[in-house]
């Protein structure tokens, strides 16, 4: 339902969480029936897979498609339901993970090892968040409403057991299980008056911690185009092309070009402070700038292979009185 940054976003969800296959449509009739007549038309399924009739189900109540209406054939009929459907994480513990949503949403996991039956799906036994976010390889469950002495209780046992614990693959599975409960996430809240402006900011934002994350799994290094301006290739013509960054900047901040800096060293051109990069805060990350030079490197080739290229030239205005 938000094509744009190709994700499913569910506001106050009601999570179902089941170690079955959903297969059938009466699988999920039930309980959007029992949902849909307390007017709470939002929920998320975790399975083992969800597919065949019951995904259809599914997708023909979803409030953004519309579907034929069997009661006028010519017509077609808008959904009311919020709903999607996730695949419980892969691995052996995958059941342990299951319980530990459930023990994080509140909810009572229906597993096909107690004889759980959909029919019997209370809306009580489905769990509760904030807010629920779907993308291709990932989801996050933003607030979940499980109890917290439960949670609570769940997090010591898990740091006792890790303490314990002498095997290397355990102690990685019980650290996975523990962050679980104890990762948190920071929201960002981006306005503006327009909403082109607004957009603009959030590709800013989505921008600043992209280039974070980055940052965390690949380093950093000087930033301001120092970093790049002090790598010295065998290519005269990509020597300049790399020192021409840091020097555009400077211009642009109407600073002489020829200021002389150690090997960490930085300048920050909106501060005007000067010492170590890491200090002053003149940062850029390593995969960022590599992914820069190799474009940058890729369009110049092409450039220098192309027998004629087309190029707009400004119109020259004329003043008139």
């Amino acid at each position: 339902n938000n094509p744009e940054r190709m994700e499913c976003i569910i506001e106050n969800p009601y999570i179902l969480i089941t170690d079955y296959r959903v297969t059938e449509a009466t699988d999920v009739l039930p309980i959007m029936e029992k949902l849909a007549k307390a007017d709470k038309r939002r929920l998320v399924i975790i399975a083992e897979n969800v597919e065949g009739n019951a995904l259809a189900t599914l997708n023909a109540n979803l409030t953004h498609i519309a579907v034929p209406d069997p009661q006028n054939p010519g017509r077609l009929k808008q959904g009311s339901f919020q709903a999607d459907a996730i695949a419980a994480p892969k691995g052996d513990n995958r059941k342990t993970l299951l319980e530990d949503l459930a023990l994080m949403t509140g909810a009572t996991m229906i597993t096909e090892s107690k004889g759980d039956k959909f029919a019997d799906v209370e809306i009580t036994s489905l769990g509760r968040a904030q807010r629920f976010i779907a993308r291709r390889n990932e989801s996050i469950i933003v607030k979940p409403r499980g109890k917290k002495e439960d949670i609570a209780s769940a997090v010591a046992s898990l740091r006792t057991a890790i303490d314990a614990e002498k095997t290397e693959k355990m102690r990685v599975e019980l650290l996975q299980r523990l962050g679980l409960f104890t990762n948190s996430i920071a929201v960002l809240k981006v306005g503006a008056p327009t909403d082109n402006e607004q957009k603009a900011l959030n590709y800013k934002v989505e921008d600043a911690v992209n280039s974070v994350k980055a940052a965390l799994t690949d380093g950093v290094v000087c930033g301001s185009g120092l970093a790049l301006s002090r790598v010295k290739t065998t290519s005269l013509l990509l020597n300049e092309a790399l020192r021409y960054p840091a020097r555009q900047l400077r211009e642009n901040m109407a600073m002489d070009d020829d200021i002389e800096l150690g090997q960490n060293e930085a300048i920050n051109v909106v501060t005007g402070e000067r010492g170590d990069f890491m200090e002053v805060g003149v940062i850029d990350p390593v995969s960022v700038l590599l992914a820069g030079v190799e474009s940058a490197v890729s369009i110049a080739s092409m450039l220098l292979t192309t027998s004629g290229m087309i190029v707009e030239s400004p119109k020259e205005s004329h003043a008139t009185s």
